[in-house]
């Protein structure tokens, strides 16, 4: 079941459709843009709900327990009909037929120029990247109107995270689109959580911690840590995302990804700017770490869960006294 219907509501949200446009002909693109774009935004139970209320909804009879869905539903057609517009946009210059490909033509149009198509896309992308994280940001807004986003199993599993919204991304990060780029970092952020923050504070704080998160309960002490660890995790995960945006991987190996992959090369950063940005990424990771492991070890009395390092081999740990190892004085 589609969240768009006909062509009067992608016209609401696009109105520079053309009057001839039809729904059949955006409706395979409307349903792939609801698979590859909507359903990673607000999670598959989410768009279950809504299609299934979809399905009975009557616009001319709209019913008073279902008001509050009108404004998501608004949104939700926005971030699908420019979606769907913007895949369908290279497909509407050609025709396929049993003779092949022939590139439209009549007597009374010109077929797009490319440097006119490659604008296009631009628009359309700039777009509906905005209206997908215009849609989040109604959602963290008003998340008690929602439960069944906010109660999500994926929203659920989100909050026990050390960085849990795009919100508190953006604290550290400045990003055009910090929601949609959070949805992004959620498997690097749970990487860094498993192989480095549960070395360095032990597995067992690291899982008082994530219980207080998800019941709420989180002491003074634990919270102040908490703030230690965030921007460990933060400036991990996101040089961890990077890299994996940088790269795709498919049945024939790795390749290499950049933005000529959609036809327009515009917003390409240089090498040099990218390396630039990586090692300044890489040195606030390791400051930040560097400034939670001392913490840790000035403040151990507050944490009796927190495994006390004596040695320098202690796993993961730094050592609260000096290495005197191969040293011809000794010091304290």
């Amino acid at each position: 079941m589609l969240l768009i219907s006909n062509i009067e509501e992608m016209k609401a949200c696009y109105s520079r459709l053309n009057i001839n446009s039809s729904f059949e002909s955006f409706a395979s693109f409307i349903e792939d843009a609801q698979v590859r774009y909507l359903t990673p935004l607000i999670g598959q139970s989410s768009v279950d709900f809504l299609t299934s209320w979809y399905d009975t909804y009557d616009p001319t009879n709209i019913q008073p327990e279902e008001e509050y869905l009108i404004p998501l539903l608004s949104k939700v057609q926005k971030v699908l009909t420019y979606y769907a517009i913007l895949d369908s946009a290279p497909t509407m210059v050609v025709d396929m037929g049993d003779n092949g490909l022939t590139e439209k033509t009549n007597n009374d149009t010109t077929p797009t120029r490319l440097f006119v198509l490659e604008k296009l896309v631009d628009y359309l992308s700039d777009t509906a990247d905005a209206a997908a994280e215009d849609l989040l940001l109604f959602l963290e807004l008003n998340s008690g109107t929602y439960p069944f986003w906010n109660e999500s199993s994926e929203r659920q599993e989100a909050r026990t995270l050390y960085i849990n919204s795009g919100w508190m991304v953006s604290k550290y990060i400045k990003l055009a689109e910090p929601r949609r780029f959070f949805l992004n970092m959620v498997q690097s952020i749970k990487r860094v959580e498993e192989l480095m923050i549960a070395e360095i504070i032990g597995s067992d704080l690291n899982a008082e911690l994530k219980s207080q998160m998800a019941t709420d309960s989180l002491t003074s002490e634990n919270d102040i840590l908490i703030s230690r660890i965030r921007p460990v995790v933060l400036y991990n995960a996101f040089i961890d995302t990077i890299s994996d945006m940088a790269v795709a991987v498919g049945n024939n190996g790795l390749r290499v990804l950049n933005n000529n992959e959609k036809i327009s090369a515009r917003g390409d950063s240089s090498t040099l700017q990218t390396q630039g940005i990586m090692t300044k990424y890489r040195s606030n990771a390791a400051t930040y770490e560097g400034l939670l492991r001392k913490f840790l070890n000035d403040n151990f009395a507050d944490y009796p869960l927190f495994p006390v390092p004596v040695l320098d081999t202690d796993p993961g740990h730094k050592s609260m006294f000096p290495d005197n190892n191969l040293r011809k004085s000794f010091r304290l």
